[in-house]
């Protein structure tokens, strides 16, 4: 255990760096571009492009099944048979990517065609824009499978570096462009394609050199087709039905209230989805650890990473919650000239939801490690549609926008309910030894929500005010939240890094 929290510490701290690295440079990178291109081309690019992001919620489910396959396989270390299920996840990749080219370049053209409304002089430059985009969401696809091996092996320093180079590439052939360029949306199409196949290659070079079960083969046993499609369409389910929920809040919305409120409830998902991925990356560095201990039957070192990655995972963002709960309006008069109605409590509410989506990772990462996970999905989806009838019974009936965001965080907590229980069925789960150590976490961050609503009440210096903000969760999340044993690690940690 001592080496695995090691590991998962350095894996964090590589995730971390690659995460702001990549967002400063992509902010960067987006003001360039809109500058170099121009609004109409970058308007253009953009919606073309959207048409082929409808399948990006296809490629988000099938990166969390092949990690978990490849994980699993490599908890059974030499019971396991890796080459096999590398070998099936790659023809599941060309398989589907086949299907999408299909579908994208009939259904998708047709669309683009017929119901965009795109500049009549750019209408050429937009069509090859389009089959572009379709050709470099191709090569992200096939990238999946060598992506989610370096993951599964951990080797998280490779996967940052790359992701970074890519993002520097992206900005230089930005830069590219200020050359004299007959069509510079065909060009700026055309390199980031380049971009993409160079970074695929290299992921895909680095998996066969550095790791031996890479091996790849076109003859392989039917029962690994079986169980990735199997385990693929049940996960797609509750992925599909998460969006389905989201989006169709945002679209009761509009039936009875409008594009403002539209546009203050994107704008809250927006900055809270952004808090979330500090969390995000944490979790994605213990994500492998959680399925390989299942896999190989270590149930007693898997409950307790388990209990410690959801405390973790919700300190993480109680840290950042706290003080942005209190002090969201001064933020957002910050960032915005004109902040829209409802955006700031939209945002504080969602910091709820996904609060409870921090504590309760790691459970849906140990009910994927069991592969069981087709009653788990019906149960999730039942729950989560259940958001837009309540949402426009509410509405219908006078109710607040806000409401709608209630029912989500509402719903969200029942799936949490749902998860705990289910767990147990199957896996031994100590499900009360987990509601006990929980509960420390709810009411650290309730007394630190507290403290800090009262400092803010009391201090007229808001730039104070959100120091002390910050402080207190902090010193309340270390003397409350951390047993002794992790109090003397965090200050080793500390004093070795600075």
């Amino acid at each position: 255990m001592e080496v695995n929290n090691k590991q998962i510490i350095k894996n964090t701290a590589f995730l971390y760096t690659r995460m702001f690295l990549t967002m400063g440079i992509s902010l960067y990178t987006s003001r360039v571009i809109l500058d170099v291109l121009g609004a109409e081309d970058f308007g253009i690019y953009n919606i073309v492009g959207s048409v082929v992001v409808l399948f990006s919620f296809l490629s988000n489910a099938l990166t969390g099944a092949s990690q978990r396959f490849f994980s699993y396989e490599l908890g059974l270390e030499s019971k396991g048979n890796l080459s096999s299920v590398f070998s099936a996840c790659i023809n599941v990749h060309i398989i589907l990517a086949l299907i999408i080219f299909v579908l994208g370049e009939t259904i998708g053209l047709y669309f683009v065609c017929k119901y965009l409304v795109l500049p009549e002089e750019r209408y050429d430059a937009a069509l090859v824009a389009y089959h572009l985009s379709l050709i470099t969401f191709l090569f992200n696809l096939l990238r999946i499978p060598f992506n989610a091996i370096i993951i599964s092996y951990e080797r998280m320093s490779f996967f940052a570096f790359l992701s970074i180079v890519e993002c520097v590439l992206k900005l230089v052939i930005v830069y590219l462009l200020l050359i004299n360029i007959a069509d510079k949306l065909i060009a700026y199409s055309l390199l980031l394609l380049f971009v993409v196949f160079i970074i695929t290659s290299l992921f895909g070079l680095y998996s066969i050199k550095k790791f031996p079960d890479c091996v790849y083969s076109f003859r392989v046993n039917r029962k690994y087709y079986i169980s990735q499609f199997s385990f693929l369409g049940w996960y797609l389910c509750g992925n599909f039905s998460n969006v389905v929920a989201q989006q169709g809040g945002n679209i009761v919305i509009n039936m009875f209230y409008g594009v403002i409120i539209n546009a203050a409830y994107g704008i809250a998902n927006q900055i809270s989805s952004a808090i979330n991925n500090f969390v995000s990356n944490f979790q994605l560095a213990f994500r492998p650890q959680i399925v390989k201990l299942y896999a190989s039957g270590q149930y007693e070192d898997l409950y307790i990473l388990i209990f410690r990655a959801s405390r973790f995972s919700f300190y993480l963002l109680v840290l950042i919650a706290v003080p942005y709960i209190i002090h969201a309006d001064i933020l957002f008069s910050l960032w915005l000239k004109s902040v829209p109605d409802y955006s700031v409590l939209f945002s504080q509410l969602l910091m709820l939801y996904f609060l409870i989506d921090a504590i309760q990772a790691p459970l849906w990462m140990l009910i994927d490690a069991s592969g069981r996970i087709k009653i788990y999905s019906i149960w999730l989806s039942f729950i989560l549609l259940f958001n837009i009838p309540v949402s426009y019974v509410l509405l219908k009936n006078g109710f607040s926008p806000i409401s709608v965001i209630i029912v989500r965080v509402v719903l969200n907590f029942c799936t949490a309910i749902v998860r705990t229980y289910y767990i147990k069925g199957f896996a031994h789960f100590p499900y009360l030894k987990y509601c006990i150590k929980i509960i420390p976490c709810v009411l650290i961050f309730c007394i630190a929500l507290g403290t800090a609503f009262f400092v803010r009440n009391g201090i007229e210096n808001q730039f104070l005010s959100l120091l002390y903000s910050i402080l207190i969760t902090i010193i309340l999340v270390i003397l409350l939240g951390t047993t002794k044993e992790e109090r003397v690690v965090l200050i080793k940690t500390l004093k070795s890094k600075l």
